[in-house]
């Protein structure tokens, strides 16, 4: 979670007042719905809650919903590499420029990572799943 944190925090402070308020709203929802998504595949990985389970149907459901914040967490960073990069990007000034276009630019690119990491991004979420089920595993054993 303190990376996620970090990761947040160097993302906001970065983005400058070029960023309207609402895609700042926007990323300020999506950091909550993903801790909220972790703190449930947390307790769904609780060592305690772990040894109690005794079906696999339990079991497949918490790798579910840890799986589903892995992907929650991808899709949240690639769509803030994305907007870094947009703003990298000179904005083009030969038909006019509003507010809309860059309404429209971000809801594109949303649904664009939302879809990538559904499909495997670039590989986080499947990384980290596996580093979290090795944690969860070592617990098992310890506990």
């Amino acid at each position: 979670m303190q990376i996620f944190d970090a990761l947040h925090a160097d993302a906001l402070h970065l983005q400058g007042p070029a960023n309207s308020s609402m895609e700042m709203a926007k990323e300020r929802a999506d950091s909550v719905q993903f801790s909220d998504q972790l703190k449930e595949a947390q307790k769904a990985l609780d060592p305690k809650k772990a040894q109690s389970a005794a079906t696999s149907a339990e079991e497949a459901a918490a790798n579910k919903k840890l799986m589903d914040a892995c992907k929650g967490f991808e899709a949240m960073f690639l769509d803030i590499m994305y907007r870094q990069m947009r703003q990298t990007v000179p904005k083009d000034t030969l038909f006019g420029h509003d507010n809309t276009d860059d309404i429209l630019e971000s809801m594109r690119d949303t649904a664009m990572v939302e879809k990538m990491s559904e499909t495997g991004g670039i590989g986080l979420a499947k990384t980290l799943y596996e580093q979290l089920q090795r944690e969860a595993h070592a617990i098992k054993v310890q506990g």
